[in-house]
């Protein structure tokens, strides 16, 4: 390797050029340790302080999500509570159907029995044939006026439960519409 003459004379243009930009490389790469050196020093050892506007305007939309998150919150739990009742509602609805059910077939199976020892006691043919029709006309009464009860039942549970869900979408609706 040829040594760098020192003296710009006896220099040619190429090294005077290199030199240059070694200079001025060494230079940047010397501000450039300055100011990381200045501004690492002051990050962690100076306090840090944000313009009060910019304070107030973060603490501001902060307190609003805030706000807003609790309303959202308290109406979803409110829907949930809601929910909770028609669902509720209708299990009960459900249940009580089951066992006015389940009342109708002991009520059958009772009459059928009542009948069997009633047709078993028949002196003639002609009594045994009028318990039958008695029977059979009780039974179809009974049943019919048992399904028309359930129907009716039926009919106002269904119309609860939809009145009360009705009410639930409009809350949950407006809420939406002032959220946004």
């Amino acid at each position: 390797m040829a040594k760098t003459p020192k003296n710009p004379a006896d220099m040619t243009p190429v090294e005077t050029m290199a030199e240059a930009v070694q200079d001025a490389t060494q230079e940047t790469v010397a501000t450039i340790e300055t100011t990381m050196k200045s501004f690492t020093e002051k990050a962690f050892t100076d306090k840090f302080e944000m313009p009060e506007a910019a304070r107030e305007a973060a603490l501001r939309v902060s307190g609003a999500a805030k706000e807003r998150f609790a309303d959202l919150y308290a109406n979803a739990n409110n829907a949930t509570v809601s929910y909770e009742k028609a669902v509720a509602a209708l299990v009960n609805s459900a249940a009580s159907s089951a066992r006015s059910m389940l009342q109708a077939t002991h009520d059958n199976a009772l009459a059928t029995f009542d009948a069997i020892e009633k047709l078993v006691a028949a002196k003639s043919v002609t009594e045994a044939y009028q318990i039958q029709s008695d029977f059979a006309r009780e039974f179809a009464s009974a049943n019919w006026a048992r399904v028309q009860n359930a129907a009716d039942t039926v009919k106002a549970n269904v119309q609860d439960g939809v009145k009360m869900l009705q009410d639930e979408a409009e809350k949950v609706i407006a809420f939406t519409k002032k959220a946004a």
